[in-house]
């Protein structure tokens, strides 16, 4: 009988047991937050990729199918400078300019991520230039429009004229608010690379300077294939 009542307080766990469980589990979870945390913002940036790949795609084959011109336009929510919308747009050849099919609606991206234009104004050489990283150029940096020709190679010019667009088309707007912003997307070449960064983080930082080395460091390059349309990283 004695055996067996040892036996079942052996089976038991201590006071200390219990609590040296506790603080492992405890252990375990701070050094695991920061994982998680990086594991969500790499989930939010590789949906935002995906999403602007298969836009791209479908503009290329519009544009082969249709034999105009198509591509994607990038831009900030004006309302809420912290969201992120592309849209798939096509050409008018009467009118000379860019719209969004009716049957199309623009996509938001997750979290808080937005893409850049790799262009001379941001970037030289290997560098972002922090001349270029204020508040208003900012608006520029993360406006642009990926094309696409009728034989589906990459431009920069449709027809040797910058993309325009059609700002009365009931797409651009979403009820009485236009999602994007009609100066900034008027008169532009397309792009041909781009980057992907988190939005909020770049803009926290208000030194122009902090700015450029926050996407020298953390901005994903993406280029786009000038003749299968593929997005490529570059990183």
């Amino acid at each position: 009988m004695l055996s067996k009542q040892l036996t079942t307080r052996r089976s038991a766990f201590t006071l200390i047991e219990i609590l040296i469980v506790i603080s492992l589990i405890i252990l375990l979870a701070a050094v695991s937050i920061p994982t998680i945390t990086t594991l969500f913002g790499s989930g939010s940036a590789a949906q935002a990729y995906n999403m602007l790949a298969a836009q791209i795609t479908t503009a290329r084959a519009m544009a082969i199918r249709n034999s105009t011109y198509a591509g994607v336009h990038v831009q900030m929510d004006v309302t809420d400078p912290n969201v992120c919308w592309a849209s798939i747009v096509t050409y008018d050849s009467a009118s000379g300019t860019f719209s969004i099919p009716e049957d199309i609606f623009p996509h938001q991206m997750p979290g808080n991520m937005a893409f850049g234009e790799i262009a001379s104004p941001f970037v030289a050489g290997s560098a972002y230039q922090a001349t270029a990283m204020d508040d208003n150029s900012l608006d520029d940096f993360t406006s642009f429009t990926i094309v696409f020709d009728p034989s589906g190679k990459l431009v920069r010019r449709v027809n040797d004229n910058p993309v325009n667009f059609d700002l009365l088309h009931p797409a651009f707007a979403t009820g009485d608010t236009q999602i994007w912003d009609p100066v900034n997307v008027n008169g532009e070449n397309g792009v041909a690379a781009v980057t992907i960064f988190e939005y909020s983080a770049l803009k926290a930082r208000t030194d122009t300077q902090k700015r450029a080395d926050f996407l020298d460091e953390s901005g994903q390059f993406l280029a786009v294939n000038v003749y299968s349309g593929q997005l490529l990283s570059r990183r």
